[in-house]
């Protein structure tokens, strides 16, 4: 058995079933016991659901296209029983990829499939509302900074200035 999954080939890696079978490759490794193909389907994962924000940015169109939203929570519930924590990140910003607009609303969660486990759910929001704040707390001062040195001490309403700001640099 060993020898014929040792010497299989990885599925395309742009089909859009690609996550489902490197899920199904790792699932029949752990099974029966085969660290060659654990490992290659374990390295096809962690190319998919990168632990590195630049490799994650990087990915994401042909995440959106290969990792279907079932694929993607069976790799969380995988992840979270196989002690592959650095799956985790990933996966669940790529859940809340297609919800961002309405994630912190519990009246708006009727967008979201039906069936998502609540655990899921909470540990997405939670997982989110920390990164809102790591990005509050170390992103958002450079902004800050910079549009005090760009805009000085000329502007009264500093509120409406910086909103003014903000459109200009990131919608224009």
């Amino acid at each position: 058995r060993e020898a014929l999954i040792a010497h299989h080939s990885d599925p395309m890696d742009d089909d859009p079933r690609f996550a489902e079978q490197i899920l199904d490759v790792f699932e029949l490794a752990l099974k029966y016991m085969i660290p060659a193909a654990r490992k290659s389907s374990v390295l096809a994962l962690k190319r998919l659901f990168p632990d590195k924000l630049e490799d994650y940015q990087s990915t994401v169109d042909k995440r959106r296209k290969v990792a279907s939203y079932q694929a993607t929570l069976r790799c969380i519930s995988l992840a979270m029983t196989h002690s592959l924590p650095s799956l985790l990140p990933a996966c669940y910003l790529h859940v809340a990829d297609s919800y961002y607009e309405n994630i912190f609303s519990i009246e708006s969660t009727a967008s979201w499939p039906p069936g998502i486990p609540l655990a899921l759910y909470v540990s997405v929001v939670r997982s989110l509302g920390q990164l809102l704040k790591l990005k509050r707390q170390r992103i958002d001062h450079s902004f800050v900074d910079g549009w005090l040195e760009a805009w000085g001490d000329q502007h009264k309403h500093r509120v409406p200035a910086l909103l003014d700001y903000h459109v200009e640099r990131n919608f224009k």
